[in-house]
């Protein structure tokens, strides 16, 4: 996708989608893709409380306080989950009431390791590592650095199962007739309302799906509000991603939710000004609002559908490998998260929260 803006550092408040569940990565063909850059960032308008610890310190816990506070205090916010561990919270987005600031608390780790950019003015670091006892982790070392191998590996076998899925998956969108730019254009101009400020037009890009150690998991993204398009052969994902284009060009933000596998390609998309929003459909789906795409593509043959059933066929089967070995990586995870939980002081960390708390609440002021 070209020439997309960066995600404006303090969004109105209609940016916030009608449903605030995403995640900050995605397990993808090229390996893990971080989406914090455009979501967590560092501005005169928005500061970033960056975390530091091992598994099982209480990083997601620590994120679970700053949501239940935030509900108590009536503030918007945006979750962002773990791509490989769904249950596990990597960072909430709070904004203002009058939507010019923004703060973010973000897991600083790998894979998605991140540093203050001005430490202490709009970036903060919070070590939970203060918490550990060296002492009982480092009689662990042996263990700790075997389960860390094995669920290296695990994600190294599953990558490289992934590899192949979405070059599967890349060739058969590439097999789908082009889309009729200027008609698309034309619809999109009829049917939705003109963008009140073009010059802040983006692309915002908000993952709702991942490729997990529980499977493949995914939000909601817009609910019964979008219209919904088929994606059989690949032909939603062309259609979505050259439409997100075509309206960002318009001058609208887009918000759009990305292929785990394939990044470069949307499964949905959304204008919160405008609320209109296009979807993949799923089986649960209704189909009043069933947008027809046919007409928007240059043609297509029984050849080119052949061909893209097989490719999509094997790519779902190579992704299962690779899911099947984020399964296996499961065990070793959690191992290590209750190796390092045995090792931290709880009530110690319980006393730091509440000032941190304080601090992360007085920034958004």
């Amino acid at each position: 996708m070209k020439n997309k803006n960066p995600l404006p550092p303090s969004p109105p408040a209609h940016s916030f989608l009608p449903y605030r569940a995403f995640f900050l990565g995605a397990n993808s063909a090229r390996g893990f893709r971080s989406f914090g850059d455009g979501v967590l960032c560092e501005s005169r308008d928005s500061s970033v409380f960056y975390l530091y610890g091992g598994p099982g310190t209480g990083k997601s816990s620590f994120l679970k306080k700053v949501r239940e506070t935030a509900e108590n205090k009536k503030i918007a916010y945006e979750l962002y989950y773990c791509s490989s561990d769904p249950e596990s919270l990597d960072g909430i987005r709070l904004l203002s009431a009058d939507g010019r600031r923004c703060v973010s608390v973000v897991d600083a780790t790998a894979p998605h390791a991140r540093a203050p950019r001005l430490n202490g003015v709009t970036g903060h670091a919070i070590d939970l590592g203060e918490f550990w006892n060296v002492r009982t982790l480092a009689a662990q070392r042996e263990e700790i650095e075997e389960l860390s191998g094995k669920k290296a590996e695990c994600f190294r076998c599953a990558y490289s199962y992934f590899a192949p899925a979405g070059d599967l998956l890349e060739k058969a969108c590439r097999r789908i007739a082009p889309v009729r730019r200027e008609k698309l254009k034309s619809y999109f101009e009829e049917r939705v309302a003109a963008p009140s400020d073009p010059a802040s037009a983006a692309i915002v890009e908000r993952p709702t799906a991942a490729l997990s150690m529980f499977g493949r998991i995914e939000f909601p993204f817009f609910g019964d509000s979008c219209y919904t398009v088929n994606d059989r052969f690949g032909e939603g994902r062309v259609f979505l991603s050259e439409a997100a284009e075509i309206l960002y060009r318009l001058g609208h933000t887009v918000c759009a939710a990305p292929e785990p596998l394939l990044p470069r390609r949307y499964r949905a998309i959304y204008l919160p000004e405008a609320n209109f929003g296009i979807t993949i459909r799923t089986p649960d789906q209704k189909e009043e609002k069933k947008m027809r795409i046919g007409r928007f593509l240059e043609g297509r043959s029984a050849e080119t559908d052949n061909a893209n059933r097989l490719s999509l066929l094997l790519s779902e089967k190579f992704k299962s490998y690779g899911l099947a070995h984020l399964a296996k990586a499961r065990e070793h995870h959690f191992a290590l998260e209750r190796i390092y939980g045995k090792a931290m002081n709880f009530p110690q960390l319980e006393k730091k929260t509440e000032r941190v708390l304080a601090n992360i609440f007085a920034a958004l002021e």
